[in-house]
């Protein structure tokens, strides 16, 4: 699933005497002094005035589910600027490049603990919220190979010619749970205690060496994506 994170560092902004937080040799923040907020905040700030929302994208939120933190995309923040923007949209709440690839970021408590060490804006890992589905959502949007159910920003959809097939169970079946999975994110929902999973669901996508998106899990009988 998603990429843990493992050792922490930081390095001084000579101009501004900031800290930049660094995970596994990859900047994460550019400064230490975040404005958090649960739905999101801005990870780069400008290089300039060193402003939230100065410059755009590169925002994420900070959650947590089990034993786990998680360095996710803002999804609420796009979702909610989307219907603002209905004529045009741009990139103000995309997240920044190292969740890209790799959809989100997994913190043990400990690794956690190493990062709010250096970033006193952050809560403790017990005061963290559970994530919200459209950030889970968000996150499988941008881990998912080939843009396969939709481009960030956009309206989430199945292209069920991308898929080849599914891991456990006929494919036109799982991706009609799919979608239903996809439907119950969007209200908040997804699937977050691996021990109660019924079972677990990948598709195989339809591009170069056919790689495999780790995407479902039932639940009571119902289909949600996976954190």
């Amino acid at each position: 699933m998603f990429r843990p994170l493992k050792v922490i560092t930081t390095a001084l902004q000579v101009r501004t005497r900031a800290l930049e937080i660094h995970g596994d040799g990859r900047t994460l923040f550019n400064s230490n002094r975040v404005s958090f907020r649960s739905k999101g905040f801005q990870a780069f700030l400008c290089d300039h005035c060193w402003a939230e929302d100065c410059s755009g994208g590169d925002w994420v939120s900070v959650k947590r589910s089990e034993e786990t933190a998680y360095i996710l995309p803002a999804g609420q923040l796009i979702e909610d600027y989307g219907k603002a923007n209905t004529e045009w949209k741009d990139d103000r709440y995309h997240p920044p490049h190292y969740l890209i690839d790799t959809g989100a970021l997994r913190l043990s408590q400990s690794v956690y603990a190493d990062m709010i060490a250096q970033m006193p804006g952050l809560p403790l890992f017990e005061s963290l919220d559970a994530p919200h589905g459209l950030e889970v959502l968000a996150a499988h949007q941008l881990a998912c190979p080939g843009e396969a159910i939709g481009k960030l920003g956009g309206a989430p959809q199945v292209l069920a010619d991308a898929f080849i097939a599914a891991t456990d169970g006929d494919l036109s079946v799982e991706l009609c749970a799919l979608e239903r999975a996809i439907d119950s994110a969007r209200l908040g929902a997804f699937a977050n205690f691996p021990a109660s999973y019924e079972r677990t669901v990948d598709f195989v996508i339809d591009l170069p060496r056919f790689p495999v998106w780790e995407a479902m899990a039932y639940v009571g009988g119902e289909p949600l994506l996976r954190l």
